[in-house]
């Protein structure tokens, strides 16, 4: 196999499993960690933070847009409600 056909492969082959250790941020994972804590009776949940500001930040607009309170610290975004 030519290299360049191995590299198109494995980039593929990552598209579609996706990598182990990237975070779920999509507003479905959001909202099933949110339903999750309120089937515990939680008031709160706790996602982990990306470690990338920006997205970071937009992930805490998103959700303070959606009615949410949010804190966060070094590691971890709490939304509240």
């Amino acid at each position: 196999m030519k290299l360049a056909s191995k590299a198109r492969k494995e980039s593929l082959d990552h598209m579609i499993q996706g990598d182990k250790n990237m975070l779920d941020v999509s507003m479905n994972n959001i909202r099933k960690s949110i339903n999750t804590a309120c089937l515990m009776g939680l008031r709160y949940a706790v996602l982990d933070k990306t470690g990338i500001d920006a997205v970071d930040a937009e992930i805490c607009a998103t959700v303070e847009e959606s009615g949410y309170k949010i804190a966060s610290n070094t590691s971890k975004i709490i939304i509240q409600w």
